[in-house]
């Protein structure tokens, strides 16, 4: 705190002090393993320590796992800070993702396919466009 009584604000960061492309992509990949695997054990907890169902599990999980994973990548990722609007634009970039997944989904079945068929573009496309929405609106610098 200065004298004043007021927080300073941080001083916008010098080019050389953002991380690059490359270790954004790391490092996103990374959290992103990190928070997929504090899904599983939160949605797996919860359906054999309380016997929820797998919907709710997996509500449960969404939402503990999405804030983590707010955390890893903006103090992490890509060393943006943690801010109440950095987080509804996350979350927001979570839902629609979300709802992509289901959208996905809906018409791979409706067309017939197999359901792997959904997962794989779920998979390979929505990390893929994720971290470009987080890297250029949600952690602009």
């Amino acid at each position: 705190m200065c004298h004043s009584g007021f927080r300073s604000l941080p001083l916008p960061k010098t080019p050389s002090q953002v991380p690059s492309l490359g270790t954004k992509v790391f490092r996103f990949s990374t959290s992103g393993a990190a928070t997929t695997l504090l899904h599983l054990l939160v949605a797996s907890f919860c359906a054999y320590a309380f016997a929820f169902s797998g919907t709710a599990s997996n509500g449960v999980a969404f939402i503990i796992a999405n804030g983590f994973s707010y955390l890893m990548n903006s103090i992490w990722s890509f060393e943006a800070g943690i801010s109440i609007a950095g987080f509804q634009r996350f979350f927001l970039v979570s839902v629609i993702g979300l709802l992509a997944t289901l959208a996905i989904s809906a018409v791979v079945e409706w067309l017939g396919y197999p359901a792997f068929y959904s997962i794989a573009t779920v998979v390979v496309l929505l990390p893929a466009l994720s971290f470009i929405v987080h890297n250029l609106w949600t952690f602009r610098t």
